[in-house]
């Protein structure tokens, strides 16, 4: 299939599924989510184009995987740098970089080189660029103000979500299941994947939604990153309007009520015990 017009189909379905559900939004809708229908489109577009001149080279899927997490740590890079020049096209790698994240995947099914690798590579290449963009945003908005504090915000910010109590368990009972050690320690044997969603019985469920609520709040999607740039390049265009020093403080927040809440969730509701319990039996 190397026919635009039979590609351009193809990503359009594939995307038009993976984001009604992973996101719970109908593109079809399109005044529901104006914003998110129309860079969707932008993105279906350019990386149908992408994948149809890249289906006429060698280049593996993978490697556009690893292209797309470079764009994180170049994009970081660039937004750090103090001048007006790096600034714009800091904000133009992380507007555009989603088109080679939308493009791996139908690249990977065409040529029939769809692998484990790619989809681990897909969501560690989405974290690099998340990392890349608060580092550089920390860097910049240190830089305009002229306070070095927001280097320090920065850096909590990036401790809480490393330790986040939540993500650690799932590691730490996927690094279980790998190695068996849990299994052979208490005689326990790994459940089914379909009873997994029982980790989720007993536990705070307003509190659970609330957590959702606010880690969707600046999250990773384009939406918000678009936004923050949009700020980003309204201050280069007004040098006297400054806000997205603003947004450092609200990720602080986010960041440290998931962090606190994780560890409510642990220490008062049981949340390790019955994850646990949901894996093994």
């Amino acid at each position: 299939m190397n026919n635009l017009s039979e590609i351009r189909k193809e990503v359009y379905r594939d995307r038009f599924n993976d984001v009604a559900f992973v996101y719970s939004v109908d593109l079809k809708n399109w005044r529901r989510n104006p914003y998110t229908y129309l860079k969707s489109i932008f993105y279906i577009e350019m990386s149908a184009i992408l994948v149809f001149v890249l289906l006429k080279t060698r280049i593996h899927p993978n490697t556009v995987t690893l292209t797309y997490a470079l764009c994180g740590v170049i994009g970081g890079i660039l937004l750090s740098i103090p001048t007006n020049l790096t600034i714009l096209l800091a904000i133009f790698i992380f507007f555009t970089k989603g088109i080679l994240d939308w493009a791996d995947g139908p690249l990977a099914r065409l040529t029939k080189r769809t692998s484990v690798i790619g989809e681990v590579l897909d969501p560690w290449g989405a974290l690099i660029n998340s990392l890349g963009f608060q580092l550089g945003l920390g860097f910049y908005i240190a830089i305009h103000s002229g306070n070095i504090i927001y280097l320090y915000l920065i850096a909590i910010i990036l401790a809480l979500r490393v330790g986040n109590i939540r993500t650690f368990t799932y590691q730490y009972f996927a690094g279980e299941l790998v190695d068996g050690s849990r299994e052979r320690k208490a005689g326990l044997e790994p459940k089914t994947y379909e009873n997994t969603s029982q980790s989720k019985q007993g536990t705070g469920r307003v509190l659970l939604r609330l957590m959702n609520f606010v880690r969707d709040f600046l999250d990773d999607r384009a939406r918000s990153v678009d936004f923050i740039c949009l700020l980003i390049l309204i201050e280069i265009l007004f040098p006297g309007v400054f806000v997205t020093w603003l947004v450092v403080w609200a990720l602080a927040v986010k960041h440290l009520l998931i962090f606190l809440g994780g560890i409510f969730l642990a220490l008062r509701r049981n949340w390790i015990e019955n994850t646990r319990n949901s894996i093994f039996k």
